[in-house]
């Protein structure tokens, strides 16, 4: 007959037999039994485990940890788990994992505690080598591409997602002549040059918003005190979900090769002013000298067919001749910078001013609004090709005592005005539209056109005429 002591007594035997250490508590946690393994491996008696003496044998530093995490599941009827260290009976602590579980009755009630020990101290030791194996393959690895990143001949930094800067590698720093503190955040405004800074911002307000990558030219001083010309680029690393989390950025000196490009177009310039002026002093003086004895004698004629046909004649070559001189500014005009357009209309309108003939009294100037802005170099063609044809008719036709040029550099787009105070052109031949007006208004209604732009012609007879275009910035401006 299975007796509740012969139960007791199997129980007991299978814990014996089982390849672990193995103890009982009861309700309250005081231990009641330890099997042999435990005394082997502790080299301890049974007797030296009951109650609450088993802590005599944890490690002094783990004791308060496990008694307080073992009064804990008494109290909840939780099964507890923890990784302890246990002396063994040569001395040392080794680390065991502990586990106890809690065995109720049909009441529910708490009637007995089992727990089980495993030495795991070789396979911690195993995780704790692999471990820190890896932390130091991570930390060669990591120190490798630090002294790549600070050896690579590239200015290099990294931005949080609101573009404050949180690293900069070592030549960017040599290259500034600063510390990494005097950088990180936004210090990094502090090298950039006064007048390129608003147009940083600029850029930083557009395209980090919208993940769009920057390239941009922008001075910065160097740690000598020089501003110089740098490239900067800079890319956005998005994560799983499409969020921005980091901003790469690398800046190269371009200094250097923007000195040599101005020396090749600063030839370039030099060349074509002298073909200009060549062209000028030969061909057009030989043809000018050429139209005004013409001129002369035409004017002596008896009106008649064959007054009117040299009248007109002498009206196609001023067109040659206003055309040849186009052609010869255009030669001058250097569309690499915006100040290039500004100084050749001036030149060309002072150019105009001395043709024989021109009232000597006429006042010409050019005036300029905003800090100019590099065009494109169609736009400048055609702008200069439209201003060229708007001063030549003023000269020409309209004798003005003054006649202005207007350029406004704007964010929202470019301008230029030709306006004089002369004779005006009559509403008739304004209303005709484009292709049958006079003095070139169709020709420059056609390049305005081309530039994405937008051409208005006001005059009044007797009060004077007004020649107006309008780019929108993104048709004008090259800033890449």
């Amino acid at each position: 007959m299975n007796t509740p002591e012969n139960s007791a007594g199997e129980c007991r035997d299978v814990m014996n037999a089982i390849p672990a250490y193995v103890w009982s508590a009861l309700p309250d946690g005081t231990v009641d039994f330890v099997n042999p393994q435990w005394e082997e491996y502790t080299g301890l008696p049974a007797s030296a485990a009951f109650g609450w003496k088993w802590q005599s044998v944890v490690h002094p530093e783990d004791i308060e940890r496990f008694t307080s995490t073992w009064k804990s599941s008494l109290e909840n009827l939780k099964p507890l788990e923890q990784e302890i260290r246990v002396h063994r009976h040569d001395g040392a602590y080794r680390w065991w994992l502990i586990r106890c579980t809690p065995a109720f009755n049909q009441r529910a009630e708490v009637v007995k505690w089992y727990g089980t020990g495993f030495d795991i101290d070789d396979r911690r030791n195993a995780q704790e080598e692999l471990r820190h194996r890896d932390e130091m393959i991570r930390d060669s690895v990591e120190q490798e591409l630090r002294d790549t990143i600070d050896a690579i001949p590239v200015l290099c930094g990294t931005m949080s997602s609101d573009g404050s800067v949180d690293f900069f590698n070592r030549r960017t720093l040599e290259y500034y002549g600063l510390r990494i503190d005097q950088m990180i955040g936004f210090n990094w405004k502090n090298v950039v040059h006064p007048d390129d800074l608003p147009k940083l911002l600029a850029a930083h307000n557009e395209c980090f918003p919208a993940g769009r990558q920057i390239d941009i030219q922008l001075r910065c001083k160097r740690a000598d005190g020089e501003y110089r010309w740098l490239l900067h680029r800079i890319v956005p690393r998005s994560d799983e979900n499409g969020n921005i989390v980091k901003w790469y950025g690398t800046s190269v000196d371009i200094e250097d090769l923007k000195r040599a490009e101005e020396a090749v177009l600063e030839q370039r310039v030099l060349e074509r002013m002298r073909i200009a002026r060549e062209l000028h002093d030969t061909l057009l003086q030989n043809f000018q000298a050429t139209l005004l004895m013409l001129g002369t004698a035409t004017s002596r004629l008896d009106s008649g067919p064959t007054r009117e046909r040299l009248e007109e004649a002498l009206e196609r070559s001023d067109r040659a001749l206003a055309e040849g001189r186009e052609a010869i500014q255009g030669l001058r005009l250097g569309t690499e910078q915006p100040e290039h357009l500004i100084a050749t209309v001036n030149s060309l309108g002072r150019w105009f001013a001395a043709v024989p003939g021109i009232d000597e009294t006429t006042v010409f100037d050019v005036q300029v609004a905003g800090p100019p802005i590099r065009p494109y170099p169609s736009v400048s063609r055609e702008v200069f090709s439209i201003v060229s044809e708007a001063l030549w008719n003023a000269f020409r036709h309209a004798h003005a005592k003054h006649i202005h040029v207007q350029f406004r550099y704007h964010a929202e787009e470019f301008g230029v005005s030709v306006i004089d105070d002369g004779v005006g052109i009559d509403p008739s031949i304004l209303a005709e539209g484009p292709g049958k007006g006079h003095f070139g208004l169709s020709g420059m209604r056609e390049r305005a056109n081309i530039v994405n732009g937008e051409l208005t012609q006001i005059s009044e007879l007797g009060v004077g005429t007004t020649i107006e275009l309008k780019i929108p910035a993104v048709h004008a401006y090259d800033v890449a």
